[in-house]
């Protein structure tokens, strides 16, 4: 497939874009081109060889056991001003 002028002017109108004569030039040219790259990757002969996946890996999964933070949590309300039904009440910051 290749794009000459009238195609490009209807995709440019599908877009909506206005495009000058040396835009649309440019643009046909570089649309070109890159069909151009994909009718060379059509060109290859992949159903000869080898075929590689990649799969999924999974990852390990760690084993979360409860720890016993009982005095690191009593030192962090320690170093609130005040605790009100479990809360704790810090000062506003505004």
């Amino acid at each position: 497939m290749e794009i000459d002028k009238q195609t490009m002017k209807r995709i440019s109108e599908t877009s909506r874009i206005k495009l000058s004569e040396k835009e649309e030039e440019t643009l046909t040219k570089d649309l070109n081109n890159i069909l151009s790259f994909f009718s060379e990757i059509k060109k290859l002969e992949l159903d000869k060889g080898e075929e590689y996946y990649i799969g999924r890996k999974k990852s390990k999964q760690r084993k979360d056991e409860p720890e016993n933070r009982k005095e690191e949590s009593e030192e962090i309300v320690k170093a609130f001003n005040s605790e009100e039904d479990r809360y704790l009440l810090a000062p506003k910051s505004l």
